[in-house]
């Protein structure tokens, strides 16, 4: 197989972006008709219906979660608050984070994604049009918008995404075939094996290295995302300081072989046919998510389209952003292309999370109070004899702990301790007047 018939291959024409734009709108609204969030579930309501002004002031604790970490955010809103208790108010997804965290920095955000190793998106939605919420909850907050995280990683299927052998080869010795399809074809986690993938055809045709294979391409997923973004950020050097950098990347059994020009301008070919589709399967997705909100994004033409997008990929692979917002000029045109902003929207996990509880403190203090005056006026059950004990054996020993208080038992008597430290009443973070954020609308 040729270079151009492979860099054919992970081109991406104006019809199948279409047909992307079209599938991941289907999904949307799929999602969004599906009545219960289980399973692979995708269009999971955030329960945040506000967003900030960046005008919001006070320190807040956020618990960032991650998948090998823990990380702990002490996180000051334009300067520190006088009453810093703490107290649990908000457990949120990272994508919903990014969007609410960027939206402090520019209230006119309406789309976060992340495009990292992983990839997914949040933005907001009708809340009429969610039908997972049941209509007790739509009753009362019909005219409402509420964030929505899409999980748009587990979209896509062969009905719309245009998959190459290099896909499919991939997909078929993945250890979770025919899941998140999309996601593999642009994600951080895979854009250097479909490079691998592609030069391993090259060399079997001695049309890279002579047909020698390097040491670094023997097994799956050795060629890593970070190393075409090296290569593609030299592109700009002196073709010998390109060279001797390739030839310090790749080694061979046989170290009688020297890397040539050809060679040089192969794999910087390949490194770019790959990430330019990862740029051009990403912009589908946003096209998808600002014609979801054609009223406010597309027919507002005085105002900025603002979207923060969190990850590695966008951040630190070289021409991203720039590749990105040419593909969305190609679908939407320069009228719109120009309205367009492509942000950088920092640590979601962490302020967006610390925004989203001061959002929500003054609600949550609020119905705590609701429910003190009902407890004190409603009649409680008596707690009967065996609700008194703790279940014992017939022999007379306690059962075991389960796992979940065994991983989780924690949690109880830290949260009291959290919601009541040093003895003083549990108060909002954030005096009430200093909070200015505006419900979605």
């Amino acid at each position: 197989m040729s270079l151009t018939t492979i860099e054919q291959s992970f081109d991406l024409t104006k019809s199948q972006f279409q047909g992307l734009v079209a599938g991941f709108k289907q999904e949307y609204d799929q999602g969004l008709n599906t009545a219960e969030a289980k399973g692979l579930a995708t269009m999971i309501p955030s329960y945040v219906t506000r967003l900030p002004t960046g005008q919001e002031k006070g320190t807040f604790l956020a618990l960032d979660l991650g998948g090998s970490t823990l990380r702990v955010c002490a996180v000051h809103l334009l300067g520190q608050g006088k009453n810093v208790n703490v107290k649990v108010t908000a457990l949120i997804n990272d994508t919903v984070g990014v969007l609410v965290a960027h939206a402090y920095s520019d209230p006119k955000a309406r789309i976060g994604f992340i495009y990292g190793t992983g990839v997914n998106a949040a933005y907001p939605e009708k809340i009429s049009k969610m039908v997972k919420l049941g209509s007790d909850y739509k009753q009362h907050h019909d005219d409402e918008n509420m964030l929505v995280n899409t999980e748009i990683d587990i979209f896509g299927s062969e009905a719309y995404l245009p998959l190459n052998q290099y896909d499919r080869t991939m997909d078929a010795n993945h250890n979770q075939p025919e899941f998140q399809l999309y996601e593999k074809m642009m994600s951080g986690a895979y854009l250097g094996e479909l490079v691998r993938l592609a030069a391993l055809d090259l060399i079997q045709e001695n049309a890279l290295f002579d047909g020698h294979l390097p040491l670094e391409f023997k097994s799956m997923y050795s060629f890593e995302t970070a190393q075409l973004s090296d290569l593609e950020s030299r592109c700009d050097d002196p073709l010998e300081s390109r060279l001797q950098h390739l030839r310090s990347v790749f080694s061979f059994d046989s170290s009688t072989y020297q890397l040539t020009d050809r060679d040089l301008t192969t794999m910087e070919a390949l490194c770019r046919a790959v990430a330019t589709r990862g740029a051009k399967l990403a912009a589908a997705a946003l096209a998808s998510l600002i014609e979801q909100q054609q009223e406010e994004l597309l027919h507002k033409t005085d105002e900025p389209i603002v979207i923060g997008i969190n990850g590695s990929t966008f951040e630190l692979y070289p021409q991203m952003p720039e590749r990105i917002l040419a593909s969305l000029s190609d679908w939407f045109g320069p009228a719109v292309a120009d309205r367009i902003r492509l942000d950088v929207a920092r640590d979601g996990a962490g302020i967006g999370g610390a925004l989203i509880a001061m959002l929500y403190a003054d609600k949550q203090l609020d119905q705590r109070h609701v429910s003190s005056s009902s407890s004190s006026t409603l009649d409680k059950p008596k707690a009967t004899e065996s609700q008194d004990k703790s279940p014992v054996k017939p022999n007379g020993i306690p059962p075991p702990p389960s796992l979940s208080a065994c991983l989780f038992g924690w949690w109880a008597p830290l949260k009291l301790w959290l919601q009541n430290g040093s003895g003083s009443p549990t108060t909002t973070t954030v005096p009430h007047e200093q909070h200015h954020s505006k419900d979605l609308e």
